[in-house]
């Protein structure tokens, strides 16, 4: 007695199925597929007034962490960059760091929702003091009204009203 599974299985096996046209329609699917992703990006793109109000927040804030256009590229399409592999570690951190704030205070702009800022370690990756102090300067004037969670180990950054939690041991007990 065969099972409905096995039924199929067999019924399945007698289907004639060309290799490699049906690998010529995949092929032909995908390049649909990424022309239809190119254009809705491109639509996205096409006179957004948020686009431009993003990239203003973006320049704006790398001027003031110090980067200039061989950092952060003065064209609106630079926000949609995928080469952040060739930036060095201070200043991908800075560039991170702006885009971040920079979507934060956009979403906040436009829906009212403060959403928290979340930065982890930003004592590392060969980040120094004084960058660390713009960045946290940042932070105390255009987000005063936001959550800002660091997770670090230092406890030197000034914030009126900073609730410190320390961690010891261990998170959970295993």
């Amino acid at each position: 007695m065969t099972t409905s599974l096995q039924q199929f299985d067999s019924e399945i096996t007698r289907i004639n199925i060309d290799a490699v046209a049906t690998k010529r329609i995949i092929d032909k699917l995908e390049k649909e597929r990424k022309l239809l992703e190119q254009q809705v990006i491109e639509s996205v793109k096409l006179d957004n007034p948020l686009i431009e109000e993003l990239h203003q927040l973006i320049s704006s804030y790398s001027v003031r962490l110090g980067l200039d256009e061989k950092h952060v590229s003065a064209g609106k399409h630079y926000i949609f960059t995928n080469d952040l592999k060739s930036l060095s570690g201070a200043i991908l951190h800075k560039v991170v760091f702006v885009f971040k704030i920079s979507y934060v205070k956009l979403i906040q702009h436009h829906t009212g929702i403060y959403l928290p800022i979340i930065l982890g370690s930003p004592s590392g990756r060969e980040v120094s003091m004084e960058n660390i102090d713009e960045m946290m300067d940042i932070l105390a004037k255009d987000f005063k009204d936001y959550q800002i969670i660091i997770a670090s180990i230092y406890k030197s950054y000034v914030f009126p009203n900073k609730n410190i939690i320390e961690l010891t041991d261990r998170l959970l007990p295993f």
